[in-house]
């Protein structure tokens, strides 16, 4: 895999969270893909276990989108830095806790994201890197994701 194609599947990544198109954002992921997320020190395997990371997020920010500020890649290596922004307007649910009732604050996340990918172009390894405590939501204890 060359670098432009590295660019054009983290562009399309992005698109598919964009739409919510969470069976779309797995098709770009390997069986076995693992995410570490720097931010709430956690591992997540699968495509089903990186998709449900973000998820709930997502769905309490009906209206959050994420734009790529920058990224760059060597062949099938590539690091994107992201910012995110939307409303907090939907309950939030947390495994096992009560649901976050939603605060209609306006939330912005910046995110810097590795991805390995395939040969195939899917991506079999991601870290992410986020600072906790601009979101107050996912640095509480019982956190999201």
């Amino acid at each position: 895999m060359d670098s432009q194609a590295a660019r054009d599947q983290a562009d399309a990544m992005l698109a598919a969270w964009n739409r919510r198109d969470y069976s779309g954002v797995a098709e770009y992921l390997t069986p076995d893909v693992v995410l570490v997320d720097h931010t709430r020190g956690r591992t997540s395997t699968g495509p089903g276990g990186y998709v449900d990371r973000f998820r709930r997020v997502l769905d309490a920010f009906p209206d959050m989108r994420g734009e790529s500020i920058s990224m760059l890649a060597d062949g099938s290596l590539l690091v994107q830095e992201t910012t995110w922004q939307g409303r907090h307007t939907v309950a939030l649910k947390i495994p096992g806790y009560e649901s976050v009732p939603p605060t209609n604050e306006l939330m912005t996340m910046h995110l810097v994201t590795y991805m390995e990918f395939d040969d195939e172009g899917h991506a079999k390894f991601l870290r992410t890197y986020g600072d906790a405590g601009e979101v107050p939501l996912t640095s509480a204890p019982v956190g999201v994701g």
